[in-house]
């Protein structure tokens, strides 16, 4: 946490305020180069130990971890976040309808994503939405979601601290008192949370101990990770919204560039998007650990290939010893140009 404040403050110092600062911005740029290399080399591992595992990632930054994992090992990695089950219960809340009884179809990069379809029992309940928002008023955390919404047909996913990061232009102040919605500097967050750390971990100390009762909550989280677990051991039908690669699943994104959050499906592992009210399927046999590999920048061969750092060249082999990250500066100083010369975005 020392860390992320730094980050928060550094950022701050030079103009740049951030609400979130662990996906995009300075704060996300410094996050993904401390963690990536861990989660590389914990894929490593599995990749020798488990290679047919998957990978459950909740860790932000959320897509320079799963594709740092896709680009350099062959771990099937899904990426999963709450802000999007979150995002989805607040508006089960506004349409008074219970989440189970609705139907979400999302699809964008994670933190930054898009409603494209709410149904109840097959209806579009979109128009209901709009006007149930237009009873309730402004709510905090949900100004900036709902001016998007009037500007765009469609509701974004999370709250507004993480949407507003990929509008840098709507969140432009000079000081941290200045930020728009409502919305609070990172680091006065952390310093609130500190605060409360004590007596936090004061509570959790006497309930491990028996001092303490414990009170369960009276509904299920909305976290999906162990439904999807369950589903992943047991073959059941469920769906759950992953980060994965495009593969032309949101056709005006592009493949090379974008991770999307999606719709999974076990036993079978298909993978389905919807993209405005259109939706591509892959087949039962594309499943996520072949999408994700598909997608690959660097790909390696399980049995005898050395790794290959296609973003440094399409014919430089690497010592099987050296682990392709001690390459990476060296592809930064040649100034990514053989990056998009050799890769081709692929």
């Amino acid at each position: 946490m020392a860390w992320h404040d730094e980050d928060m403050q550094l950022a701050a110092k030079y103009g740049i305020i951030q609400t979130t600062g662990d996906t995009v911005g300075p704060g996300g740029l410094s996050a993904a180069l401390r963690i990536v290399p861990l989660y590389v080399e914990i894929a490593e591992a599995m990749d020798r130990l488990c290679p047919d595992a998957i990978l459950l990632n909740h860790s932000n930054p959320m897509v320079p971890i799963c594709r740092a994992i896709n680009k350099y090992t062959g771990v099937c990695v899904l990426g999963l976040c709450h802000g999007a089950q979150g995002t989805e219960q607040y508006v089960a809340e506004v349409l008074g309808i219970p989440r189970e009884e609705l139907s979400f179809r999302s699809v964008g990069v994670n933190h930054m994503l898009w409603m494209t379809d709410i149904r109840h029992r097959g209806r579009d309940v979109y128009p209901l939405l709009r006007g149930k928002l237009d009873e309730r008023g402004d709510e905090e955390g949900h100004l900036l979601a709902r001016k998007l919404f009037d500007l765009y047909g469609y509701y974004p996913v999370n709250n507004d601290r993480h949407i507003i990061e990929f509008f840098p232009f709507l969140r432009q102040a000079r000081a941290p008192g200045g930020l728009p919605y409502k919305l609070q500097f990172r680091s006065e967050m952390l310093a609130e949370r500190k605060g409360k750390a004590p007596q936090e971990w004061e509570e959790r100390r006497k309930r491990a101990a028996g001092e303490a009762e414990i009170n369960l909550p009276k509904t299920p989280s909305p976290e999906n990770v162990g439904a999807l677990i369950g589903a992943l051991a047991t073959g059941a039908e469920c769906k759950h919204l992953v980060n994965i690669p495009n593969n032309g699943a949101a056709p005006n994104m592009p493949d090379w560039r974008s991770w999307r959050s999606t719709l999974c499906s076990p036993p079978t592992a298909r993978v389905a998007s919807t993209w405005g009210r259109s939706r591509r399927t892959y087949s039962p046999g594309r499943s996520p650990r072949s999408t994700s590999r598909n997608s690959s920048w660097t790909r390696r061969s399980r049995a005898t290939a050395p790794w290959r750092c296609r973003r440094w060249s399409t014919t430089r082999r690497l010592s099987p010893s050296r682990k392709p990250r001690d390459c990476w500066p060296t592809c930064w100083r040649r100034g990514g140009r053989s990056c998009r010369g050799s890769s081709r975005g692929n």
